[in-house]
């Protein structure tokens, strides 16, 4: 497993809950925010450490909180460092985060999960926010590896991967299980990767026992394709936090490989566009082009009936 330094760990994002009023998961001491602009809600005694971390997970995210740092003082710099990242990420339901400037319970969660492999291996977010969906985000080599997932029967799974080497940004490890019709682990299974980026070779080689492949591509890349005995199938890397149960990029990408529609601009939807993939008129008679040879009223949209045989079909 990978070495972090030393670190606070994750923010208390649960705490940043209102103390007061209707429509909150929890209640907890306040968001966090500018005093200077009468957003100083948080009443825990551990205000300036709350936002040291703060600053310092934006520090290190890339985002200016001014020329003093890490100091603990939720400045002007560090507001609008708060809201450039809002800007750029979302909260645990996929939604845009409000650019507020104010530290809340969404907006700490976002920035726990963006620590993902560079302070931690795992993180859940907690489950008095998330409610009946369970969110676990981790690296892909932790993974790899046997832990508690801590779900119950009344909950359901969804698992962030972060699959970035954060120490070197010219290439990523991208690592797939292959499983047969019956989630046996295809091993020895033959495959050639390609990738489109004109510096890269394509590779082959061959699943190890438990059916991984492990390669290392460019670290921007967008698209590829994998080639199996029998069948091939693209490939789609995309940036953090990204859902694979619930976006509707995933449907857009599975009508594409069916042969249904154009595939959208994968370079609108990375990390810094917090605008969730929304089918267009073509996606639209892409998908009643599907209905309507799967014998399913053409409406248009991803109803239950669409996704079940979309499933069905692509697997």
């Amino acid at each position: 497993m990978a070495e972090y330094g030393p670190n606070p760990g994750p923010l208390p994002a649960r705490d940043f809950c209102n103390s007061w009023g209707e429509g909150n998961p929890v209640l907890g001491k306040g968001a966090l925010g500018n005093p200077d602009k009468k957003h100083m809600y948080y009443t825990g005694n551990d205000r300036a450490k709350q936002v040291t971390t703060v600053q310092t997970m934006l520090q290190e995210l890339g985002y200016d909180v001014g020329s003093s740092g890490p100091d603990g003082k939720f400045g002007n710099n560090t507001e609008k460092a708060v809201m450039a990242f809002q800007q750029d990420h979302r909260d645990w339901n996929g939604e845009g985060l409000k650019v507020d400037g104010l530290v809340g319970p969404e907006t700490a969660d976002a920035l726990n999960r963006m620590m993902v492999g560079r302070w931690y291996d795992h993180y859940f977010t907690p489950s008095e926010l998330s409610g009946k969906t369970r969110i676990l985000t981790a690296t892909a080599e932790k993974m790899k590896s046997s832990f508690d997932l801590g779900i119950t029967n009344e909950q359901s799974l969804r698992i962030a991967l972060m699959q970035k080497d954060f120490n070197d940004s010219t290439f990523q490890k991208v690592t797939i299980k292959l499983l047969d019709i019956f989630t046996k682990p295809l091993s020895g299974e033959a495959y050639t990767l390609e990738i489109d980026d004109m510096d890269f070779n394509p590779v082959t080689g061959t699943t190890d026992l438990k059916g991984f492949l492990s390669e290392n591509i460019p670290g921007n890349a967008k698209t590829g394709k994998l080639t199996l005995k029998h069948c091939s199938f693209k490939l789609y890397f995309l940036d953090r936090f990204f859902d694979p149960i619930e976006d509707d990029t995933v449907e857009v990408m599975q009508l594409g490989n069916l042969g249904y529609g154009d595939l959208p601009d994968l370079s609108l939807m990375g990390s810094g566009d917090n605008q969730r993939c929304k089918l267009n008129d073509s996606f639209k008679c892409a998908v009643m082009e599907f209905q309507s040879d799967n014998d399913i009223e053409p409406s248009g949209e991803f109803d239950p009936e669409t996704r079940r045989k979309m499933e069905e079909i692509h697997g």
